[in-house]
């Protein structure tokens, strides 16, 4: 059976508290965690440890780098070891195992420094310091293998990632030793679980698998299309019912934008990561987030525009049926947010040239659950519009990281607030990676235990002068409001 490292004690405390009460918890400390990284992603055991993990980029080296806090984020270790090979390492993920507080650190890596074989890697921390020797989960070409995910529940280990060439979605389960921790990758093949279909051309990057009660999984999908970026695009629920043996291929589709006004063009890095999936393992409830558009009649003089919506659904029935969608974000804040073209720097046509407006966007949305089940989820958005002008690369609009939190399972959220320091880091002005429309960093982090909630992102405003190829990595702890 498994054993559990000391725990210390949280006192739950049920109080009728609105969400806006619980927003108002105290915002602890902000740590600058690496100075030149990307692709932050953090994991707690509950107990007061918190890993972090990056993708570490010294100009054309790429490796997969971590720095640990023993004490609830207050104080943090040196970074190092390096979690990854020889070959450069990127796309980190990091979960923690619920019952005996492991972590299991993974990323895809390019053997003997060349984009094939490419492979997904794991290796296992007992402490999120020290760690078991490296186990590879998959190879392939630079095409087979793009932004693996592991997550873990007490007796498994779960990775998916993208099969880019032939636009499917991969999985694979690692079964947990409940007497030494070990995890046997080999008992369980990879197995397809999302192809592409509905006149869609191509897949995006999955989010997660999750666990739900019993042996129910989940996890989010987006198939887009190529030319229009409109028709066939769709978030879908993929679910498993045996643990990952088989799964609901077609998903369960919330959202086309087929009939949005004109076309709402989304760039495909955006796209990526404006979806998260999250589930209680001990009910039947599970709430998935993604970004919705459509038009609102705003703006001076009054036209409809192109507005970003960040929609939750919930539902109480293990994936079954679904609830109608809740906006996060609150029509009267939406009421508040310049809507005009000209706030916003011009995007991309199909042939690269910057003469699509811009208009108000979300991205990057990640969630997690406290202790005491209320919901949390941050994002970046782009309400600030552009940035100040910058000769070399005008095309940036100002992200910022913004977070709200549900007190009521999901049905009213709390007024939206920065999740960053304005005196210090405040979100970005593009990926660096040559996307310059998007937000930086391809994904922020959130995860939270009886105490605090903890946020990662990455920062960009350093290389407005895209003199540096890299961001900065930031962490946040709030209080958490018994």
């Amino acid at each position: 059976m498994f054993v559990r490292k000391p725990e210390l004690a949280v006192s739950v405390v049920l109080l009728l508290m609105t969400a806006s009460d619980l927003l108002a918890q105290g915002s602890l400390s902000e740590f600058l965690i690496d100075g030149d990284g990307w692709e932050p992603t953090l994991a707690t055991d509950g107990n007061g440890v918190v890993v972090v993990a990056w993708m570490d980029w010294n100009g054309s080296t790429k490796s997969i780098q971590r720095r640990r806090s023993t004490d609830r984020g207050a104080t943090w270790e040196s970074a190092g070891p390096t979690v990854s090979g020889d070959g450069p390492g990127v796309d980190p993920t990091v979960a923690t195992n619920p019952a005996n507080g492991d972590f299991y650190f993974g990323w895809q890596e390019a053997v003997n420094d060349v984009q094939a074989p490419l492979e997904v890697r794991s290796r296992r921390s007992v402490d999120g310091s020290m760690f078991d020797a490296i186990e590879t989960l998959a190879s392939g070409n630079v095409l087979d293998i793009d932004r693996p995910w592991l997550t873990a529940s007490a007796y498994s280990v779960y990775g998916n990632w993208l099969q880019p060439n032939i636009d499917r979605l991969r999985f694979i389960r690692g079964v947990v030793d409940p007497f030494n921790g070990d995890v046997d990758w080999g008992q369980n093949p990879t197995v397809s679980y999302a192809v592409v279909s509905g006149g869609a051309d191509k897949l995006a990057p999955p989010t997660p698998v999750v666990k739900g009660t019993g042996t129910t999984l989940f996890s989010l999908s987006k198939q887009v299309k190529n030319d229009d970026h409109v028709t066939g695009n769709a978030v879908r629920v993929h679910r498993a019912l045996d643990e990952g043996v088989t799964w609901n291929v077609a998903g369960n589709t919330f959202t086309t934008f087929d009939n949005s006004p004109d076309g709402y063009w989304e760039p495909d890095d955006l796209g990526m990561f404006n979806m998260h999936v999250i589930a209680d393992p001990a009910s039947s409830n599970v709430w998935a987030f993604y970004v919705d558009y459509e038009a609102r009649v705003c703006g001076d003089p009054p036209g409809a525009r192109k507005v970003a919506l960040l929609q939750c659904r919930k539902s109480t029935d293990s994936g079954t049926t679904w609830g109608d969608p809740v906006q996060v974000i609150s029509n009267t804040i939406y009421g508040t947010l310049p809507c005009e073209p000209s706030n916003y720097a011009k995007l991309p046509d199909d042939d690269g040239n910057f003469v699509r407006d811009g208009y108000f966007r979300i991205a990057r949305v990640w969630a997690c659950r406290d202790a005491m089940g209320r919901l949390h989820v941050v994002w970046v958005d782009n309400r600030e519009g552009k940035q100040p002008d910058v000769t070399q690369y005008p095309n940036r609009d100002f992200w910022r990281v913004y977070r709200s939190v549900s007190a009521d399972g999901g049905s009213t959220w709390s007024a939206v607030v920065s999740a960053v320091s304005t005196a210090n880091s405040l979100g970005g002005y593009g990926d660096p990676d040559g996307v310059v429309y998007a937000p930086p960093g391809h994904h922020l982090g959130c995860a939270a235990d009886g105490q605090i909630l903890y946020v990662t992102w990455p920062d960009s405003r350093h290389f407005a002068t895209m003199t540096d190829t890299a961001g900065r990595i930031y962490v946040r702890r709030f209080a958490l409001v018994p």
